[in-house]
């Protein structure tokens, strides 16, 4: 596992996370899904994030010169915590550092008792890399109503809208 610090964003550090992003979004274009960040709903998702830096609940990793490789932005979605995106660098990946976000914000959630997230069920670095931490596979009718809005969302204005899955992991 490479060595990474992982530490709470700091303000004006949005662009940041953005970028991490971006880059990492360059694998879906790879896969023939291109991601293109723009319009409502990617305004509504930097949002979401800035609502995670100002609670404390963006966290970067950063590799040993502290420069951030990796992010997970986190909060709550109908009173309960949810994942709202795992970022990673792609010179960084397969190096464990996803897993140890997912963990931290794991730690973070357990009181509540489970966490929540959206992802894509069809893509080998997606709902595989979170079967491996726990999660399974939720049926929308288990969803709350600000899940639903947010999965509407990114089926609206994603690729592949027919893949986009619900997974919860519940923590002991």
């Amino acid at each position: 596992m490479t060595p990474v610090t992982i530490r709470v964003a700091r303000d004006g550090e949005l662009e940041i996370a953005r970028a991490i992003d971006d880059d990492a979004c360059t694998l879906y274009a790879d896969a023939g899904m291109p991601i293109v960040a723009s319009g409502a709903f990617f305004e509504r998702e930097t949002e979401r994030w800035a609502r995670s830096l100002r609670e404390g609940r963006l966290l970067f990793a950063c590799n040993t010169e502290g420069e951030p490789v990796a992010f997970a932005s986190f909060g709550t979605l109908d009173g309960l915590p949810f994942l709202f995106q795992l970022s990673t660098r792609r010179a960084w990946m397969q190096r464990g550092i996803g897993r140890r976000l997912v963990e931290r914000v794991q730690r973070w959630a357990v009181r509540e008792g489970s966490l929540w997230l959206s992802t894509y069920d069809h893509m080998s670095f997606n709902r595989p890399f979170y079967e491996r931490l726990g999660f399974t596979r939720v049926d929308e009718s288990e969803c709350g109503p600000e899940l639903r809005e947010l999965v509407a969302d990114e089926t609206s204005a994603l690729p592949s809208p027919e893949q986009r899955i619900v997974m919860r992991h519940f923590l002991p």
